[in-house]
Formats: structure tokens, C-alpha cells, sequence
């Protein structure tokens, strides 16, 4: 494991700022924002604000931006590391609106990779999403880990074959998602987005009957494998301190910082 002084700027920058070098497709349904005071990915269900480099005074402002730029209803995740500006940024944004998550996910850890994850389990079969089957058994997994209604879920349902056709034009541009398998079940499921520096980790989850097997670790690994192949062997993610996090620093990940993650839409 390297010392987080041994691993280079660039890389820690990236791991606390991920959006601001990601690779886009021209048709993958993503859109990005970046100028001098924030960075907003937006997609058809999703918006992401991070890198907020402003003034108090500016706050405001930002947010009536961010509000053009994520249209309405779309829910919307703030992730504030260290060097963003001004002080005190997360209680600001707090008493302009913006939430707390309910889910304990109000402090996470910027974790980054850059040498090969050791602990990965090597009886857990891993491979690409490529078919509408690996994308449908992938969603099955992530709604059964996160316990998702069942009626929820037939809503989701409903968006499958649109949400696999935007995986596909993205697919190796600008993300990728991999399954895990147990016994020949489909019992893991995670995604990655791409960037210039390497892959940012989201979306790993294990069917709770596959859990403490190692299908986590073995869908590290294959991202890892990934990131190698094509030349950025670094992986980051924003982990939840005192669930993800210890497993994945077990692996070789190291702390960068600690993040601040609201959520909401301002009004």
C-alpha cells in the first residue's frame, strides 16, 4: 500500500473531484458542467454537484444555476470535499435548503487505488454487462440489496430496455458494469464511471443471499482489471465510513479526505 504522500497530486485531486475529468459519449444521455466554481453531471434520473469554488455571497447564485442546469424532480446529490470554498460550505448549503441523506451516508470517505487490490476472492466469477439479461439480473440484485418496494421496483422496471440501450452507447466511453456470479446466480452487481485518471466506483451491491462470500471484493477486482487494461490503473470511490470503507482500505485503498454528501434539489 502507498503512502497517500507517494501518490501523486493529480490522483487525489481525483479522487475528490472525479466528475471533473470524466470521458463523456456524445450520445450516452450524460451532460457535464464544468467552469471555475462547480462541476454538474446530469443525467435522465440523476444529478451530481461537486468542486464548488465560490463566495458566500455567490451561494445563492450557484444554486439558481444548478437549478437551470438539473431539471426539476431529478434527484440530486452534493459532494463537498475539503478544498471546496467558501468555509463552512455544507452548513451553508444546509440553511439554503439542502439536506441531510436519511440513509447514514452524510460522511464519506474519499478512498483511492493505485497498486493492484490484494483480498480479491478468485471463486467468484466476474463479467461484463453486455446482454439485456446481465443488465436485468443487475438491477434485480441492486433493488433486492436495497431493499426496494415492489412496487418501486415495477416502476423501475419500466425503464429498463431505455436505461440498457444509454448503457450501451456509453459502454467503454464513458462507464461500465460488471456482475458477479455465485453458483451460476448473478449474486453482485457495480458500475464505474470513466475517467482520464481512472475509474470512480458506484452503484456495488450483493444479494443478501451472497454476502460474505467475497462477491465485493471480486467486483473490485474486476474494475480494477478494467482500469488496467486500458491504461488508467487507479480506481476512487466515496465510501461510507464504518461499512465499505474498512473493507475497501483492507484492499489497498487509501484515505485522501473526508467528504460531506447532501442531497435535494434547491427550490
Amino acid at each position: 500500500m502507498r503512502a497517500i504522500e507517494a501518490i501523486p497530486r493529480v490522483l487525489r485531486e481525483f479522487a475528490e473531484h472525479p466528475g471533473r475529468s470524466m470521458t463523456l459519449a456524445d450520445d450516452d444521455g450524460l451532460t457535464r458542467h464544468l467552469d471555475r466554481r462547480m462541476c454538474v453531471v446530469a443525467g435522465p434520473s440523476f444529478g451530481v454537484v461537486t468542486s464548488i469554488d465560490t463566495t458566500e455571497s455567490d451561494l445563492v447564485n450557484l444554486l439558481a444555476d444548478v437549478r437551470g442546469l438539473i431539471p426539476e424532480g431529478v434527484r440530486t446529490d452534493w459532494y463537498l470535499g475539503p478544498s471546496m470554498r467558501p468555509a463552512g460550505l455544507a452548513d451553508k448549503l444546509l440553511a439554503l435548503g439542502l439536506r441531510v441523506p436519511e440513509d447514514g451516508s452524510d460522511t464519506l470517505d474519499a478512498l483511492l487505488l493505485a497498486d493492484e487490490p490484494s483480498g480479491v476472492a478468485e471463486d467468484v466469477e466476474t463479467h461484463e454487462v453486455t446482454t439485456m439479461s446481465d443488465f436485468t439480473d443487475a438491477a434485480e440484485v441492486r433493488w433486492e440489496a436495497f431493499q426496494l418496494g415492489e412496487e418501486e421496483r415495477e416502476h423501475q422496471r419500466g425503464f429498463l430496455a431505455a436505461h440498457y440501450e444509454g448503457y450501451l452507447r456509453g459502454k467503454d466511453r464513458s462507464m461500465i458494469s460488471v456482475v458477479a456470479t455465485v453458483d451460476g446466480r448473478v449474486a453482485g452487481a457495480a458500475s464505474a464511471i470513466l475517467s482520464s485518471h481512472g475509474l470512480f466506483l458506484i452503484g456495488g451491491a450483493t444479494a443478501p443471499w451472497a454476502r460474505h462470500r467475497g462477491v465485493y471484493r471480486a467486483l473490485v477486482g474486476a474494475r480494477w482489471r478494467y482500469a488496467v487494461d486500458r491504461g488508467t490503473p487507479a480506481l476512487a470511490v466515496h465510501a461510507i465510513p464504518d461499512t465499505s470503507s474498512p473493507v475497501l482500505r483492507g484492499m489497498g485503498f487509501v484515505h485522501v479526505c473526508a467528504m460531506r454528501h447532501l442531497e435535494g434539489r434547491p427550490t
